[in-house]
């Protein structure tokens, strides 16, 4: 991608008050060069962006990238702490993708407090497995 135009998307995804705009500026990204400002902005979106499609669309525009430390950090807070359970069981399902200790304590919390039965299901599921291996 022009830098230009990667530096507009990027703007757009934090700054831009349509969130079908921030929605197609994710989509533009991801399919783009990889950098660790994409990677910002994706990770500022899931984190902040109050509309849950666009944070949806953050944690796909993230998965390439999730064994990367700040995001499987961002991923874990988001499992800790959005209101949106569709969006705590999408970034649950990319952080089981690999077997990460660093993040165990995480799921515990998870598994003790979760409302969601599917989500604490899962979590449990995988911290088992975590603590066998």
């Amino acid at each position: 991608q022009d830098p230009q135009i990667q530096q507009l998307l990027v703007s757009a995804v934090r700054e831009e008050q349509n969130p079908g705009v921030r929605i197609e500026s994710i989509g533009i990204l991801s399919n783009g060069t990889s950098s660790e400002q994409v990677r910002q902005a994706m990770m500022y979106a899931l984190s902040h962006d109050p509309i849950p499609v666009v944070r949806s669309k953050a944690i796909e525009g993230l998965r390439p990238y999730a064994q990367s430390a700040p995001v499987r950090g961002t991923l874990a807070s988001v499992l800790l702490r959005d209101a949106n359970p569709d969006i705590r069981r999408q970034a649950f399902g990319v952080l089981s993708t690999g077997h990460d200790d660093s993040i165990l304590g995480v799921l515990q919390s998870v598994a003790d407090r979760e409302d969601d039965p599917m989500i604490r299901q899962q979590v449990e599921s995988t911290f088992g497995q975590g603590a066998q291996d």
